[in-house]
């Protein structure tokens, strides 16, 4: 289960990096917006993988998710503000980050 989680995770960076790999500039505001999308990012990968060890139980979620969600309406916030071709890649990676904790705090 945490594996697929995991996967789930990663897929929701997916659309965060692609304009990494554009030989373009990109604007702060992306880099803010990608910086809060992977920050929720990281502590949902760190949730993960210490519930699947029996470090912390599931019931932990709520901690992480008070700092973790706001981070990625942050990132949802920057990139609605922004201009550019990421707008929809960020903004796509940070619902998909929220969805993914609506379903960790439902587990709780």
């Amino acid at each position: 289960m945490a594996s697929l989680f995991l996967l789930l995770i990663v897929a929701s960076l997916v659309p965060v990096s692609i304009p990494l790999f554009q030989p373009r500039p990109l604007a702060d505001k992306y880099w803010k917006a990608a910086g809060a999308a992977a920050f929720s990012s990281c502590l949902q990968a760190i949730l993960v993988i210490l519930v699947g060890r029996n470090v912390l139980t599931i019931d932990s979620s709520l901690r992480f998710a008070i700092v973790g969600v706001p981070a990625c309406i942050l990132a949802l916030m920057l990139a609605t503000r922004g201009h550019g071709d990421y707008r929809p890649r960020v903004a796509i990676g940070s619902s998909m980050g929220l969805v993914i904790w609506g379903i960790l705090i439902t587990l709780h």
